[in-house]
């Protein structure tokens, strides 16, 4: 295996679509925010990066406030670095992690179970308890996500080699 490969296969030894740099990061972001049920998140940081919504504009949106929406922002440029690379992976990754059943139920106000553990948890710590409770969950979330990604990319640049199969 070549040097700095991450032993993924398609990522080929280099900062490919499979590594674990600034991609993964905003995908496996996105993926623990669904699976936590915060799907307004996913679909601010969609309607900002993407469709250039303000946070005022998504304030009246979303049950959110705009430090908050600003927080979401600054956390997805943290880990791009980029505005235009922010653009490009939330806009490829959104349909498939829109698709993401959450593993976090509201049995009350205030608080959750998680389907996975049976744990009661705070709503406010749903995120944290994705994250760091079932880290694996996510991870493999993440890879599928990157997979179809990476799938959509290959066959738009090479559409006469996406057979059927």
């Amino acid at each position: 295996m070549r040097k700095g490969s991450d032993n993924k296969g398609e990522a080929g030894g280099r900062k490919g679509v499979l590594s674990k740099g600034r991609v993964y990061s905003v995908v496996s972001y996105m993926v623990a925010k669904a699976l936590a049920g915060r799907m307004e998140v996913v679909d601010v940081l969609y309607e900002h990066f993407v469709k250039d919504a303000s946070p005022s504009v998504l304030e009246r949106r979303y049950p959110l406030t705009k430090m908050q929406i600003r927080g979401y922002m600054q956390r997805i440029m943290e880990k791009t670095r980029s505005r235009t690379l922010a653009r490009l992976i939330i806009e490829r990754s959104y349909k498939h992690v829109k698709n993401i059943k959450p593993i976090i139920r509201h049995v009350q106000e205030g608080l959750c179970r998680c389907i996975i553990c049976g744990d009661d948890i705070f709503c406010d710590a749903a995120d944290e308890h994705v994250r760091n409770v079932h880290r694996a969950l996510v991870d493999e979330y993440t890879i599928a996500v990157m997979k179809l990604m990476a799938r959509e990319i290959l066959s738009e640049s090479h559409p006469h080699e996406s057979g059927g199969g």
